[in-house]
């Protein structure tokens, strides 16, 4: 069903739990958890959710290895503009 024809509480649990999901990343990333903030796990897996989307382009993107494209990018950098 596209977003647009959900009922709008099925809206609302998305929302709430995509800023859960997105208040995680920003905990973890800081050395926290939701745990230690005694606030509720997300009811979606947002990462999983996206990258099973149709568009292709999205979940190449979504399932890049970020060491990898820094190996790519410092190896071919100094090569962009040599003469």
């Amino acid at each position: 069903m596209p977003y647009s024809m959900a009922p709008k509480s099925i809206l609302i649990e998305h929302v709430y739990s995509f800023g859960l999901y997105e208040i995680r990343r920003l905990l973890e990333a800081a050395g926290s958890s939701l745990q230690v903030m005694q606030l509720p796990a997300p009811q979606h897996d947002f990462i999983e959710t996206l990258a099973n989307e149709t568009n292709s382009i999205i979940r190449d993107k979504l399932l890049h290895n970020v060491e990898d494209l820094q190996e790519l990018v410092n190896r071919d950098f100094p090569l962009a503009n040599a003469d």
